[in-house]
């Protein structure tokens, strides 16, 4: 398997941890015992550096959950984040290339036989942990978004460049005609 797949079935893994706990954090179903495990859990989140605001938010809802109060708008602070985050992971795929659609079956979902020789081959004697997944996951996913944020500074940064010379140039034009 390529890192593209072991990317895409360690992804998939996760979203759908995350799906389950976004439900249960927008339907009040947790609680603070529950919603600290989470955190614990998200702190692992191997994009999380583009997310700086997700572990604040969660622990300013800790924070007044443990003096007995909830206020909605921390509350609502925290579920967007950890909202954003798990809607921004598939879309960030698609900046770096990853025709997703290739890896998907006929309903949008993970490709079963991805999913299998994943399984065949990696977790032949026990299944990765959630932690060993995270961690596998930031070992492989982060450089490759991290090369293509890289990638994408340096042609902005080109682009200013081209952009002051450009401007010089229309400058001294300006200048010449004026006299």
């Amino acid at each position: 398997m390529n890192d593209t797949q072991i990317v895409i079935v360690l992804l998939s893994r996760q979203q759908d941890r995350l799906s389950r706990q976004i439900k249960a954090l927008y339907d009040e179903a947790f609680d603070y015992s529950t919603l600290r495990r989470w955190r614990d859990g998200w702190a692992e989140l191997p994009l999380l550096k583009y997310h700086p605001d997700l572990l604040p938010c969660v622990d300013a809802l800790l924070a007044v959950m443990a003096e007995g109060r909830c206020p909605l708008r921390v509350m609502d602070s925290a579920r967007v984040e950890v909202w954003s985050y798990h809607k921004a992971c598939w879309p960030r795929l698609k900046e770096l290339g990853v025709d997703l659609s290739g890896y998907m079956n006929d309903f949008g979902a993970i490709d079963p036989e991805l999913k299998r020789r994943f399984r065949r081959r990696y977790e032949r004697k026990r299944r990765l942990s959630p932690t060993e997944q995270a961690h596998w996951l930031k070992d492989t996913l982060v450089p490759m978004v991290d090369a293509h944020v890289a990638s994408n500074v340096a042609k902005v940064e080109l682009a200013g460049s081209i952009a002051r010379k450009q401007r010089r140039v229309i400058d001294a034009v300006n200048r010449f005609r004026r006299r």
